[in-house]
C-alpha cells in the first residue's frame, strides 16, 4: 500500500490514465489479477505456452503450402497433347501451281514434324515448340470446344480442300474433318445454316492454329 500511496498523480502504468490503482483502476486491476494468476498457476503457463506454439506452427505450415504452391510446375500435370494434322487436296499436287499439301505431327514433348509436298519433291523438317506455344494450343482447343465438334464440318466442294486434324489432350482424342469455309462467318445459306456455321467456324479457328506451324513462306495455302 505504500508503494501504492507514492504513486498518487502518476499515471497509471497499464492504461495511462490518471487514476491511482486503489481508486478503482479497472484495467490495471485486471492485469495485476491476471499476471498473479499466471505467475502462480503453472498449469495456465502451460497452457498458454502450447497456445503460442501451436500458432507458430499453424503459421510456419500456412508459408509452406503458400510457397508450395507459388512455385512453378506444382500445379496439377498438363494432359499430354498430340497432333496429326494435313492438308490435301488434288489441286495442290505437283504439277499443280498451289502450294501445297502437307502433313505434320506434334508430339507430346513439344517436337514437331512439317513435310510439306512441293514440285521437286517431299520436304521434311523439325522444330521444337515451347511450353508456351503449347499451352497456346491447348487454351485454343477449350476455346473452340474442339472435343465437341462434328467429324466433318463446312463446304464440301467437287475437289476441294480438306483439313483434317486428329487431336489427342490427355485421355480425350477426336478426329475433324474442315472442308472449305464461308466468305461471311454470320449469314446462313443453302450450304450451312446458322449452326454449322458456328461448328465451322471453331474448326477453323483449331486449324488456323495448328495451320500457323507451318512456317515456310513457300507454302501459302491455307
Amino acid at each position: 500500500m505504500e508503494a501504492e500511496r507514492d504513486m498518487v498523480g502518476a499515471r497509471c502504468p497499464r492504461c495511462r490514465c490518471h487514476q491511482a490503482p486503489w481508486q478503482g483502476c479497472a484495467p490495471l486491476a485486471a492485469y495485476r489479477e491476471c499476471s498473479a494468476d499466471y505467475r502462480r498457476n503453472p498449469r495456465r503457463r502451460t497452457r498458454v505456452e502450447d497456445s503460442w506454439f501451436r500458432r507458430g506452427i499453424v503459421l510456419l505450415v500456412s508459408a509452406v503450402l503458400t510457397l508450395a504452391l507459388a512455385a512453378p510446375g506444382s500445379g496439377s500435370a498438363k494432359p499430354e497433347l498430340e497432333i496429326q494434322a494435313s492438308l490435301y487436296s488434288v489441286n495442290l499436287l505437283p504439277p499443280e501451281s498451289r502450294c501445297c499439301a502437307f502433313k505434320l505431327q506434334l508430339q507430346p514433348s513439344g517436337a514437331l514434324t512439317t513435310t510439306i509436298i512441293f514440285k521437286h519433291g517431299p520436304f521434311t523438317s523439325n522444330s521444337q515448340l515451347s511450353e508456351s506455344e503449347l499451352r497456346a494450343l491447348r487454351d485454343t482447343l477449350a476455346a473452340a470446344r474442339f472435343f465437341d465438334l462434328p467429324k466433318y464440318v463446312g463446304v464440301l466442294p467437287e475437289d476441294g480442300v480438306e483439313h483434317r486434324m486428329q487431336i489427342r489432350l490427355g485421355k480425350r482424342s477426336r478426329t475433324v474433318t474442315l472442308y472449305e469455309c464461308p466468305d461471311d462467318w454470320f449469314t446462313p445459306t443453302t450450304d450451312l445454316s446458322l449452326k454449322e456455321l458456328e461448328t465451322t467456324r471453331r474448326a477453323h479457328m483449331v486449324w488456323s492454329a495448328i495451320r500457323a506451324l507451318i512456317r515456310d513462306t513457300r507454302a501459302t495455302v491455307r
